[in-house]
């Protein structure tokens, strides 16, 4: 919401199994409408994102080390659900920790839905791979849960980094369940000033879609 009331859109990876009716997810699905009415995206992050959960599932992998029938099937049913329960055509892929592998290439060149992918394997015709990433929170193990934060002089350094290595864009993933979406929250504080720095450096923040019209 900060960022569209600075005018500009955010790209929301989802969880596919996340969307998986169980007669208490209207609202949900709500939610979800109402970020794509506001300008942002929604992006593919697997159907699972969980190692266990897909071998429960009979998955003998995600994507990194899956078989091609196991990874079209489960990067399809995710498209589809999104498209069933949210109404989005989703064009951009990110994998589960970003492990993708040959068999990921194949799959993507068979999958022309996807115009673009988040740390993907490149190398795919018709699929823009982008990857100029910096580190926009710092992240470790707290008392035995994996957690991440926002340091701000870290992220101007980082920012600063990125640009100079690309000028053209600049892919920030942050997982904010991870550090408390509050308002209040000191988090959420360093996130505003986070952007409000990037705006004074010429930032737009932009879907996958609308930065694919501008490189045409």
């Amino acid at each position: 919401a900060y960022v569209n009331s600075k005018g500009g859109h955010a790209n929301i990876g989802v969880i596919a199994v996340s969307l998986e009716d169980d007669g208490t997810k209207d609202s949900y699905y709500s939610d979800i409408k109402q970020l794509i009415a506001d300008g942002n995206e929604i992006w593919n992050h697997g159907y699972y994102h969980n190692a266990s959960a897909a071998a429960a599932a009979g998955y003998s992998a995600e994507f990194y080390g899956g078989t091609y029938d196991e990874q079209k099937e489960q990067l399809d049913k995710a498209n589809a659900l999104l498209q069933e329960k949210c109404g989005c055509t989703l064009i951009a892929f990110g994998a589960p920790g970003n492990r993708t592998d040959n068999t990921t290439k194949q799959v993507l060149a068979a999958t022309p839905q996807i115009k673009a992918t988040y740390f993907g394997p490149g190398g795919v015709d018709g699929v823009t791979d982008l990857s100029n990433s910096m580190v926009f929170e710092q992240s470790g193990t707290v008392d035995g849960t994996w957690k991440t934060w926002l340091v701000y002089k870290s992220f101007v350094a980082a920012y600063e980094e990125a640009a100079a290595k690309n000028p053209d864009y600049i892919v920030m993933q942050s997982h904010p369940l991870m550090w408390g979406s509050d308002e209040n929250s000191i988090h959420f504080k360093i996130f505003k000033d986070q952007i409000d720095y990037m705006l004074s450096r010429g930032a737009r923040f932009m879907t996958a879609n609308e930065y694919l019209e501008t490189i045409k």
